[in-house]
């Protein structure tokens, strides 16, 4: 399995392939990545990750993230190859990560998305308003699973606070 690290802004891709985890890091700049990143369209098969995953409300953080998810093209990385064994690659903002795999065509088969302190969605926000009325929102994170052909699940998880007590809300979308 081939395992590639992504920092956005700045990207770095870690990878490690075979079961003797051979690394190699290699930094590319804006111009060099656009090889890999492809502008002009999505990638025809990485459209059903963005279609199960979007919707108008969805957090912007995440869609930033999962454009990116969908047009990185993992069969133009370093070290891809033509066995048939499904890639992962990591891609990590200041806001968190995603964990994505890719099977041997390059389509997205699994995505983990964790992100943390992200700027919450109003449907969001107004739910725990109405139901927390009077505590502080401290602190929150946005988990999101998917898997082709499976539902997708988004969850936040709320930290609030009144005074000195603590409560964690966890709302599924």
């Amino acid at each position: 399995m081939l395992h590639v690290t992504i920092t956005l802004l700045g990207i770095l891709f870690f990878i490690t392939s075979g079961s003797f985890a051979k690394n190699t890091s290699v930094l590319f700049d804006g111009d060099s990545i656009a090889g890999i990143i492809k502008s002009d369209s999505l990638l025809n098969w990485n459209k059903e990750y963005l279609i199960a995953v979007h919707n108008k409300s969805t957090q912007k953080e995440s869609k930033f993230l999962s454009g990116i998810i969908s047009e990185w093209d993992i069969t133009k990385a370093p070290d891809f190859g033509t066995k048939e064994d499904d890639y992962t690659a990591v891609f990590i903002t200041t806001k968190g990560q995603a964990e994505v795999i890719y099977n041997y065509e390059g389509r997205i088969i699994n995505v983990k998305k964790h992100l943390k302190n992200i700027m919450l969605p109003v449907h969001v926000y107004k739910t725990v308003a109405k139901k927390f009325k009077g505590w502080d929102i401290v602190q929150n994170k946005y988990k999101l699973s998917f898997k082709s052909g499976a539902e997708v699940l988004k969850t936040y998880v709320v930290t609030l606070e009144k005074g000195s007590r603590k409560k964690i809300f966890h709302l599924k979308i």
